[in-house]
């Protein structure tokens, strides 16, 4: 029975070797699954999917970026098409697909060959040996290893709808962070035209000197007023070029001088916490980490003791040079390090 069992094992081990290939799309199907609820509006695709080479990639940022003055929706969809952490987040899913075909590749078998004298005798033994365990471990470290493919397809959508999410946050506040700067200037506008009706009128004499200072001081602190908008509005409009991964002349952008208008009336949402947490990515990728680190302590714990176990199988002649006999033999031999 249990010869029986180890010869299954093996039998899966080697039909699980022969198939391991890699994704076609390179596990990108899984990931866009996942965010595409989310993001559907903006046609979620892959990399190589959006494009096949870097100019037609450049087209089409540059389509978006024609696109003036620049939504919200495009903001997201060039976050997603250029920042580079949504690129990382797919190239490292390619990562883990390769190294889940090489945690299912089987062990390579190796050859020995000896030859020997002894007196007018000479022996010639050739054997082919493999790792048995490695082989019978095959599954385990397939399942260990196809975990940590969920783990990264989890981390890249995380990835993908953070960068989403920040690339409308930063839109909406550099669009408001621009308005602000507007109003302000129309304040200032409007304090210098009441300064320059103060100093005309302190000069006929109907306003008092005090009236004037005062008109004065209030269009300082417009002027100032209007700086730090200015400011506001140029750090907010940096943080959404860092959002969206533009640089060089792809920052000549133009933003709307104002925010979209509230909507009439508050959306109904029924259930919206409890979708909210059966959607939450962190907890799955937390309790798929803790499924992960089960299982790779369960093979660090089966193979703490016997961390290898070779088999060879071979065979020997020996030649007697004298008579011309020969003498051939069948061997096996099973190494097992001392733990």
């Amino acid at each position: 029975m249990k010869l029986n069992r180890l010869w299954t094992a093996l039998a899966v081990a080697l039909l699980m070797g022969g198939c391991a290939s890699l994704a076609p799309d390179g596990g990108a199907g899984p990931l866009i699954a996942i965010a595409e609820p989310t993001l559907k509006q903006f046609d979620v695709r892959a990399p190589s999917e959006h494009t096949q080479t870097h100019s037609s990639a450049e087209q089409t940022l540059d389509a978006l970026l024609a696109q003036s003055p620049m939504s919200m929706d495009t903001a997201v969809r060039i976050a997603l098409l250029s920042n580079p952490r949504v690129a990382s987040g797919f190239a490292q899913l390619r990562i883990s697909d390769a190294e889940r075909v090489q945690a299912m590749t089987l062990p390579n078998p190796h050859l020995a060959i000896a030859r020997a004298v002894a007196g007018d005798k000479r022996m010639r033994e050739q054997a082919i040996g493999i790792n048995v365990l490695g082989l019978l471990t095959l599954p385990w470290r397939s399942q260990i290893q196809s975990k940590q493919v969920e783990l990264a397809t989890l981390q890249a959508a995380q990835d993908m709808l953070q960068v989403a999410a920040q690339a409308r946050k930063a839109w909406i506040s550099a669009v408001a962070a621009r308005q602000s700067a507007v109003y302000a200037e129309d304040s200032t506008t409007a304090a210098e035209a009441a300064a320059e009706l103060a100093r005309r009128m302190t000069s006929v004499g109907n306003w008092s000197r005090l009236n004037h200072a005062k008109v004065q001081a209030a269009l300082l602190d417009a002027r100032t007023q209007q700086a730090r908008a200015e400011n506001i509005a140029t750090m907010e409009r940096e943080r959404l070029v860092r959002a969206l991964g533009l640089w060089g002349n792809q920052t000549r952008f133009e933003l709307p001088n104002r925010l979209p208008d509230l909507p009439k009336a508050m959306r109904e949402a029924q259930g919206i916490e409890a979708q909210a947490l059966s959607q939450r990515l962190d907890v799955r990728y937390a309790r798929l980490k803790a499924e992960a680190v089960a299982k790779s302590l369960g093979l660090t714990q089966a193979t703490g003791v016997v961390s290898a176990l070779d088999l060879r199988l071979g065979r020997g002649t020996t030649v007697d040079q004298n008579s011309g006999d020969k003498e051939r033999k069948r061997m096996w031999e099973l190494e097992l390090p001392i733990p």
